[in-house]
């Protein structure tokens, strides 16, 4: 597996564990997982715009 496919994959495992804790109201956990989104949107990033795979 590539690692976009890795880090595409745990974007959408922290956004399902967002949409968790919205429905039962779990803001203190929003709050750290949606850090967790920014940094791993911040990789997905990088490596999406890096001209060859590492």
């Amino acid at each position: 597996m590539s690692l976009i496919a890795i880090s595409r994959n745990k974007i959408k495992t922290i956004r399902d564990k967002i949409k968790i804790c919205v429905k039962n109201g779990d803001v203190e956990n929003v709050s750290l997982l949606l850090s967790e989104l920014e940094s791993e949107l911040n990789i997905f990033e990088s490596l999406y715009s890096s001209p060859k795979e590492i």
